[in-house]
């Protein structure tokens, strides 16, 4: 909670889908979807060891205004102008 309160930070951003203790002391909450509602790249594992590597697809629509990950970064990347750079050309498939 100091670290969070020094002068030097300015703003806090924080998404999460559940609105869990992080956005307690955010000044800026962006909602992100949950992993049902996003096609990603899914694994099955025990102990820490992957045996399978598969795509999830999408169970679900996202909820409300609701991103992913990779989407935030790419509208926070847009308002910078930096959105070639950080996609390099790519998309989520």
């Amino acid at each position: 909670i100091r670290a969070l309160r020094r002068p030097k930070i300015e703003c806090i951003v924080a998404q999460n889908p559940w609105l869990k203790n992080q956005c307690l002391f955010a000044d800026l909450i962006l909602p992100s979807s949950t992993k049902i509602e996003e096609e990603d790249i899914t694994a099955d594992g025990e102990s820490g060891q992957i045996h399978t590597v598969m795509s999830g697809e999408r169970c679900a629509d996202p909820v409300g205004e609701s991103k992913s990950t990779y989407e935030i970064a790419c509208l926070v990347a847009k308002k910078l102008g930096l959105f070639k750079e950080y996609t390099d050309g790519k998309t989520v498939e």
